[in-house]
């Protein structure tokens, strides 16, 4: 099978990091959060892990630093991995850009709280409406829109990414058995420039990014969830989606 690559994705593999990111992952300390947080930060980002319990957030900070408990799942400590734990509020202050991991049922509630603090930030929904494809007149990112505005972040932009790449696989590192061939990872926003941002951001995980279009588009990510879901019953591990024929970044 032909290898897809990027120049995000060499990079990685080669240990050569780009200029780092203030990223923070609210709603770090689940599964998919820390996935999340430890390939974000084997990327080269500084990544803040948030949670309601700031305590908490720093315990699983300390996992992602050390190494994660999936089978090969193990940081090389030379690396000194840039990721520190805080409260949602804190972690929201200090980053760029906010990486939302929290369980739909969680979102707004948590989005009505920080509001401001992610007022003219790029916040990626990484959620999915419940269950998926539920709700085919909106998706966990547009709902997030909504309420962040009605919050009073008038600035805040939204990008949706990850909602079709399966919590487990960010626990393995590339190359690991059950990692390859790696999925790729659909991003959408209404700007180009959101999206590409997004993109970049995304590929520090060593997963190609394809941008694929304005935000309601993410609800065909979303409905997709729910097939992925079904063959992940079987004999299928961590089933994701590619994206063939791109001879260039969409």
């Amino acid at each position: 099978m032909h290898r897809r690559s990027s120049p995000h994705r060499e990079n990685w593999a080669a240990g050569v990091s780009p200029p780092a990111a203030n990223l923070a992952v609210l709603g770090g300390t689940g599964q998919f959060g820390l996935g999340l947080a430890w390939r974000l930060a084997l990327g080269g980002a500084r990544v803040v892990i948030g949670s309601r319990d700031g305590k908490r957030a720093e315990e699983a900070a300390a996992r992602v630093r050390t190494g994660l408990d999936a089978p090969g799942a193990v940081s090389d400590p030379a690396r000194g991995l840039a990721v520190s734990g805080a409260t949602n509020r804190a972690a929201a202050r200090a980053a760029d850009t906010v990486f939302l991991s929290v369980p739909f049922a969680g979102q707004e509630a948590l989005l009505e709280e920080l509001g401001s603090e992610l007022d003219g930030k790029l916040v990626v929904c990484c959620g999915v409406l419940w269950p998926p494809g539920s709700r085919p007149e909106t998706s966990a990112a547009e709902e997030a829109e909504r309420v962040l505005r009605r919050a009073g972040a008038g600035k805040v932009r939204v990008a949706a990414a990850f909602q079709t790449v399966a919590a487990g696989l960010l626990r393995l590192p590339p190359g690991a058995a059950g990692a390859e061939p790696a999925p790729d990872i659909l991003v959408f926003a209404d700007g180009t420039a959101d999206r590409e941002t997004a993109a970049r951001l995304a590929e520090l995980t060593g997963l190609r990014a394809v941008p694929a279009g304005p935000l309601r588009k993410s609800r065909a990510a979303e409905a997709a969830l729910g097939l992925l879901l079904e063959l992940n019953r079987g004999p299928a591990r961590h089933a994701g989606l590619m994206v063939t024929g791109l001879t260039h970044r969409p």
